[in-house]
């Protein structure tokens, strides 16, 4: 397959451990455009061989998925290496990383040459811990986390490199963030005053053990927030939003633009 250097469409590519299958074939498949999945990554045996697909070749490429199988719990330090030799053109609008079992996500994620990188999502690497630094990709509007279990809290580092400071605001053109199904994920703490100027839409839906996100008051953009299956209550501290316990409808929302919030598929009332 890897002589087909002149194809321009190929949706996904299946890695498997024949001869002819592996993830070397897509080395000089450079005209590959628009949308694209490689899946099973699973068989990919090294970093080196990751290296020889020369994602960052392929300039053509917009969305790109990175695809394991579901591994359980197993924890794989291949896979890490693997990823971080994974690296699209930095001309990439959307990236999805589904299933990977390292316990952490590649550095080049967070690289803010990725100018162009509107949407992210990270779905189902269950033995990641710790989020990327990503609040400084300059265009990126859309984030969704769903099923990473083993996140805790949102860090500092999530929002900001060290040494950071001076008027700098994390995550410039966010408008959208979804968290679904982040079991273990407790509080917010590295979110400051001037981060998510541009946020218009939160999703929190079964995490089941959140209980404080950082104030957002500074948010005057939020128009929709929805909080669904959170056995917690809710609290955004300093002013944006009172606890909001699990079924109560009753509360209102003060000191806050957001015009439509929604707890447990109910809307409450602004008034």
């Amino acid at each position: 397959m890897g002589k087909l250097t002149k194809l321009q469409t190929l949706q996904a590519f299946v890695v498997g451990k024949n001869e002819g299958c592996g993830i070397r074939e897509l080395k000089n498949m450079n005209n590959i455009t628009g949308s694209f999945c490689i899946s099973r990554l699973e068989n990919v045996a090294s970093a080196e061989e990751a290296q020889e697909a020369a994602l960052a070749n392929k300039q053509h490429i917009e969305k790109l998925e990175l695809r394991w199988n579901d591994h359980g719990n197993e924890d794989s330090v291949g896979t890490t290496e693997i990823l971080e030799y994974l690296q699209p053109r930095f001309n990439l609008r959307e990236l999805r990383i589904t299933h990977s079992s390292g316990s952490k996500l590649p550095r080049w994620i967070s690289n803010p040459f990725f100018t162009n990188l509107a949407s992210i999502t990270l779905c189902k690497c269950i033995n990641c811990h710790l989020l990327p630094f990503i609040g400084e990709l300059p265009s990126l509007k859309i984030f969704h986390i769903i099923e990473m279990n083993n996140v805790r809290d949102f860090n500092t580092l999530f929002c900001r490199t060290h040494g950071i400071t001076g008027g700098f605001k994390a995550f410039p053109a966010l408008e959208k963030l979804t968290l679904d199904k982040v079991l273990n994920l407790e509080e917010g703490t590295g979110i400051e005053d001037g981060d998510f100027p541009c946020l218009r839409h939160i999703s929190i839906r079964y995490c089941p053990k959140i209980s404080v996100l950082r104030p957002m008051s500074h948010c005057y953009s939020l128009q929709h927030l929805e909080v669904s299956h959170c056995v917690q209550p809710v609290s955004f501290s300093e002013g944006l939003l009172p606890a909001v316990p699990r079924g109560s409808m009753t509360r209102s929302v003060q000191d806050c633009s957001c015009k439509n919030v929604w707890v447990d598929f109910q809307r409450v009332s602004l008034d």
